[in-house]
């Protein structure tokens, strides 16, 4: 966060944090339906990106999930 407020964001029309609005919340991702879409993602990314020794039937089944995240992934 602080780099971003020094500098700017990434992106093509990149702006400077000046600050962040609220305050950070924590909350079981079982009471929000956002909260389990942003963890399931991030999992499924994360996996697709580090499973590298992983069998050719789990590199397959990784590459349909993050193609069926299509573009509400950004990575």
């Amino acid at each position: 966060m602080q780099g971003f407020v020094r500098t700017s964001t990434p992106g093509y029309r990149g702006q400077r944090l000046l600050c962040v609005n609220g305050d950070i919340e924590f909350v079981d991702s079982r009471v929000s339906r956002g909260v389990q879409a942003a963890d399931m993602s991030a999992y499924v990314l994360r996996r697709y990106r580090e499973e590298k020794t992983a069998s050719k039937a789990v590199r397959k089944a990784n590459a349909r999930l993050v193609k069926a995240l299509g573009p509400a992934l950004v990575h």
